[in-house]
């Protein structure tokens, strides 16, 4: 009778034991996606800062290069050539970032599943009471990473879009701005050349 109290009793507490450790994995899991979702997100937020200032520093070299060569009459087909060759290279980046981004994730997603298929194989030789437990813990997990995965998914697009709006109205405003000036040194051009003749 003392060995099979024994035998329960040491049964129940390995069991303890064992949904503890399942509750810390789902923790530490959960831990590690955040703290994945935090890193791209910094690395995201800095790059933003460099490129945007080194944005700023061209656009004030080429303000003062285009006031000379809109000057001396060449300034507009150079100033055009270089916002095309600009964009060309924003969206050269832009590609080689995401395609960064993606293969990132694809190998997240590889080694996921390789733990995923681990444990359902371990689990599948165990007595049918903790088979059904561990099933309904890995649907847990599985639903979980899927819900942070869509989450960070959609963060990411909205992300993206705000990008591709703000750069877009930035292109925007600058091209206005030297077609006005343009414009306005085209117009005492041309006043000076009516005074003279």
């Amino acid at each position: 009778i003392q060995a099979i109290v024994r035998t329960l009793m040491a049964q129940k507490k390995y069991q303890r034991l064992r949904k503890s450790v399942i509750r810390f994995q789902t923790l530490r899991r959960c831990f590690d996606a955040y703290r994945r979702f935090y890193y791209i997100r910094r690395f995201i937020i800095l790059h933003q800062a460099i490129f945007r200032r080194f944005l700023v520093r061209k656009r004030v070299g080429v303000r003062r290069s285009a006031a000379v060569r809109i000057q001396r009459g060449y300034g507009g087909y150079c100033a055009r050539k270089k916002f095309q060759s600009r964009v060309q290279q924003i969206i050269l980046l832009q590609s080689i970032g995401r395609g960064h981004v993606q293969r990132q994730r694809v190998r997240d997603w590889q080694q996921a599943a390789l733990r995923v298929t681990k444990s359902t194989r371990g689990m599948l030789g165990r007595r049918t009471a903790r088979h059904r437990l561990n099933k309904a813990l890995m649907v847990q997990s599985t639903v979980r990473r899927w819900l942070v995965y869509r989450r960070v998914r959609r963060e990411f697009a909205a992300a993206q879009v705000m990008q591709a709006a703000a750069r877009r109205s930035l292109l925007h405003k600058h091209f206005q701005r030297l077609r006005n000036r343009v414009i306005k040194c085209q117009s005492v051009a041309r006043r000076r050349r009516d005074l003279q003749l």
